[in-house]
């Protein structure tokens, strides 16, 4: 049989429970926010890189 006490414990349980899944989500959003930085930056890079390339070849055909 529970009394008070017990049922106390168990709310505080279940609440640091909560806290204990919430907490490493941050840190995943963060490493998923510079991935997705990168990612844009990769694809910057590219998109200049085949502007140059494309320059290039338009400036070779004349």
């Amino acid at each position: 049989m529970l009394d008070a006490g017990d049922h106390s414990n168990s709310d505080s349980a279940e609440s640091t429970i909560t806290r204990g899944t919430s907490g490493p989500l941050k840190p995943r959003i963060r490493e998923n926010k510079a991935e997705q930085k990168e990612k844009e930056k990769r694809q910057r890079e590219r998109l200049r890189s085949l502007e140059i390339q494309r320059d290039k070849l338009h400036k070779a055909a004349w």
